[in-house]
């Protein structure tokens, strides 16, 4: 529980500027989309419980975080992609996406570990650990990486262990092209 006592001393509101991304390097923009991408993970990859409403959220910041990650990159300066992300980020792990659904912060706890060890950047661990839990994961998860894979990318082709495999590979191929190995 020790893991969650931050929320209680969040702010009541905060000021998005997406202009103030502007100067931050590459390397932190590739970092900030995979964290929140990993966070809304850990809120929404653990079972079904019939939340339609938190899923839908989760998929839609997980897919706005897939489609303006990578622009991010290509147009730093670009307003809209900005502000799209620092929502996206700010939905990630305001409470959200995860009241009342059961959540699972393998990825983080591990990373936290080997960031501590290893002194590798948390994103990046991040990157290397999520697709490999997926994977060890995957009996216990089953039914919501079927979701996860239909929903937020969009495959639907192939038997249930293919369609699992691809949505862990195509995690991993995004996690790539925000530039970060995995």
């Amino acid at each position: 529980m020790r893991f969650f006592q931050h929320f209680r001393d969040t702010p009541f509101f905060s000021v998005l500027d997406p202009e103030k991304t502007y100067t931050l390097p590459p390397k932190q923009i590739s970092n900030g989309v995979v964290d929140a991408f990993v966070h809304v993970v850990e809120q929404y990859l653990t079972y079904p419980v019939n939340a339609k409403v938190q899923d839908r959220f989760a998929e839609g910041v997980q897919l706005t975080l897939i489609e303006e990650g990578p622009k991010a990159l290509e147009t730093p300066k670009d307003y809209d992609t900005r502000s799209n992300l620092m929502w996206a980020a700010t939905l990630a792990l305001n409470g959200l996406i995860g009241a009342g659904v059961p959540q699972d912060w393998y990825t983080h706890m591990i990373e936290h570990e080997i960031t501590a060890i290893h002194g590798i950047n948390h994103a990046q661990t991040l990157a290397v650990i999520l697709p490999s839990i997926l994977t060890v994961c995957r009996q216990s998860k089953r039914e919501k990486l079927l979701q996860y894979a239909e929903c937020v990318w969009g495959i639907n082709e192939g038997n249930e262990e293919q369609r699992i495999d691809a949505a862990i590979d195509r995690t991993r191929k995004f996690f790539e092209q925000m530039q970060l190995k995995t």
